[in-house]
């Protein structure tokens, strides 16, 4: 799988380190310890790993002989080697754990990513698996790429991106006859932009689907009675996008994907446990 290409500032890379270490490494300082040593990270899980490419600029920055022949989004069998950081004690050791998070937990949403998108080949379903703005304050690009590099889509970034009306904005544009009435309005001065609207209810998507809406998020629908619903408004509006949002975890992925939606929104990639990464540190 190629790496996604996701920019991380240096000002971005230095703050996971400073998160860490705000000053001195005190244990490091207080042991004087001194020379140079290897630090070779190593997974106890098979996997697919992620964070590879930002340990690396860690690395880079602290003055650390980085080295790897994997990329984010390849695959890894418990005892692999992911990567080997050669360096001074001090500057291994400021790696030491800052890279380990990063592995860990980003290869742990990379693993679910990849775990629920293959369950959904293996039944003969193609629809992407599209992961949220839903994730961690601060954490939005790991885990973003992460998903990403598990075979995830990026759904919705940010709301400067899509139109996605909710049922709050519905409320506030005055119900649904006024949002309806609004409609052909929001589509001629947003021409380039689909408009998404989430709602639980058939009779709201058939009518904002009537109005130019272009498709409908549908929120917390029971599989069996989303099947029907897709069904009929597929019919009768055959190029509307529907996608199953609310819930869509690893054990009901499948169910959903086979309600014949053309995605499926989930957050609960980002919830996925850090894959165990392991380090061992050894004098060079």
């Amino acid at each position: 799988m190629e790496v996604e290409m996701m920019y991380f500032t240096t000002a971005e890379i230095e703050r996971f380190l400073l998160e860490d270490m705000p000053f001195q490494d005190l244990t490091t300082d207080a042991l004087q310890l001194s020379g140079a040593c290897t630090a070779e990270y190593f997974t106890r899980e098979n996997g697919v790993v992620s964070g590879l490419e930002e340990v690396q600029r860690l690395a880079d920055l602290l003055g650390v002989d980085f080295s790897s022949t994997l990329g984010s989004g390849a695959e890894v069998s418990a005892g692999d080697t992911l990567c080997t950081a050669r360096g001074p004690v001090r500057a291994v050791f400021a790696l030491w754990k800052v890279g380990q998070n990063i592995l860990d937990t980003c290869s742990g949403i990379a693993t679910r990513a990849h775990e629920m998108r293959t369950a959904l080949r293996v039944a003969g379903l193609s629809l992407p698996l599209l992961v949220t703005r839903k994730v961690t304050p601060g954490a939005k690009k790991l885990m973003v790429k992460a998903a990403l590099d598990g075979g995830a889509v990026a759904h919705r970034m940010g709301v400067s991106e899509t139109i996605l009306v909710f049922g709050q904005h519905i409320q506030m544009a005055g119900g649904v006859d006024a949002f309806v009435t609004q409609l052909p309005r929001v589509k001629r001065a947003n021409i380039e932009k689909k408009i998404i609207v989430e709602t639980s209810d058939p009779h709201v998507a058939t009518r904002v689907l009537a109005a130019g809406a272009d498709g409908i998020q549908f929120d917390k629908v029971p599989t069996q009675r989303l099947a029907t619903i897709v069904k009929d408004i597929h019919e009768a509006y055959p190029n509307s996008v529907l996608l199953a949002a609310g819930g869509v975890n690893p054990s009901n992925c499948v169910e959903y994907g086979q309600t014949g939606v053309n995605g499926l929104v989930t957050t609960s990639i980002y919830h996925a446990p850090p894959l165990d990464i392991g380090v061992r540190i050894n004098r060079s």
